[in-house]
C-alpha cells in the first residue's frame, strides 16, 4: 500500500488516506483502502478501525483534473470499484469511526458519512461539490443523506451543490459528534476503544442487522450511481464543467 496506511493504537486500526496534496481518489487508492480494511478485518486482535487522511483535509473527492482525459469505461471501473469500498464499510463486523479534518468533498463526503460513527474537528467543510462537475454523487451519497435527510433535503443538497459545517452536520443527523480543531483522530480512536473494548460479537451482529436492513437499497443506489456516473460523463455539460475549471469561469450548463 502506498496511497494509504495503517498503523496500530492498541485495539484500534488507524486507517489514513495519503494521497497529498488532497488525498484525491482514484483506482489505486481504492485499491490501498480496501486492502487496508481487509488487513483490519482478518487481524483479531483488532476491535474497531478509524479512517482518516493526512494533510490539511480528509478527502477532496475525485481528481477533478483528470476527469476530462477519463474513458467513461475506466471511469465506470472506478466507481464500481468505490462502491465495492462502500459496502466493505458497510458489511465489515467492525466498527469504522470516521475522522474527519479540514475538508470532504464530493465522493470525500460520501465516504466520510458512510462511516459507522463519524468524529469532525469544528473547522471542517463538507461539500457535495457534484453539481460544479455536472455529475451525480457517488460512493452511497443519495442514499446516505436520504436516510438521514429525507428525500426532499437530500435533492435540495445534492442539485444546490451545497454542503454544511460540522456542527450543522451533526444536527442533520450526518455526523456524531463536533470536537476542537486538531482532536479528530484523538477522539476518534477514544470512540474505537471504548467500542473494541466492548462485546464484540454484540456489536457486529447489531451492525449485520443494520447492514442487512439496509443492504438491498444501498446496493441499488450504487448500481445506479455507477451507471449514471459513467454516462454523465460523456454528456456536453460535463464536457463544459471541465472546461470552465480549466479557464477559471463559471460554467454555462444547459447544454445536455
Amino acid at each position: 500500500m502506498t496511497l494509504v496506511s495503517i498503523e496500530r493504537n492498541g485495539a484500534v486500526a488507524i486507517v489514513r488516506l495519503d494521497n497529498p496534496p488532497v488525498n484525491a481518489i482514484n483506482l489505486a487508492l481504492l485499491a490501498d483502502l480496501e486492502s487496508a480494511l481487509l488487513e483490519a478485518e482478518g487481524d483479531t486482535s483488532v476491535g474497531a478501525i478509524v479512517l482518516t487522511g493526512t494533510g490539511k483535509g480528509f478527502c477532496a473527492g475525485g481528481d477533478t483534473k483528470s476527469m476530462g482525459n477519463t474513458d467513461p469505461v475506466a471511469k465506470h471501473h472506478v466507481v464500481v470499484t468505490s462502491a465495492a469500498v462502500t459496502q466493505h464499510i458497510a458489511r465489515l463486523p467492525k466498527p469504522v469511526v470516521g475522522a474527519i479534518h479540514g475538508f470532504a468533498v464530493g465522493a470525500g463526503l460520501s465516504m466520510a458519512i458512510s462511516c459507522d460513527v463519524t468524529v469532525a474537528e469544528i473547522g471542517t467543510r463538507f461539500r457535495m461539490g457534484f453539481r460544479d462537475v455536472a455529475l451525480t454523487p457517488d460512493m452511497g451519497a443519495h442514499y446516505f443523506l436520504a436516510e438521514a435527510l429525507g428525500v426532499r433535503r437530500a435533492k435540495e443538497m445534492i442539485w444546490s451543490g451545497g454542503g454544511f459545517t460540522a456542527e450543522e452536520g451533526v444536527a442533520l443527523g450526518l455526523l456524531n459528534k463536533v470536537v476542537p480543531d486538531g482532536e479528530a483522530v484523538a477522539a476518534a480512536v477514544d470512540e474505537a476503544a471504548a467500542l473494541a473494548a466492548g462485546p464484540r460479537t454484540a456489536i457486529a451482529y447489531t451492525k449485520a442487522v443494520l447492514a442487512g436492513y439496509q443492504a438491498d437499497q444501498l446496493r441499488q443506489v450504487l448500481e445506479a450511481e455507477g451507471w449514471t456516473s459513467a454516462m454523465l460523463r460523456t454528456t456536453a455539460d460535463h464536457r463544459e464543467a471541465i472546461t470552465a475549471q480549466q479557464e477559471k469561469r463559471p460554467p454555462v450548463f444547459g447544454q445536455g
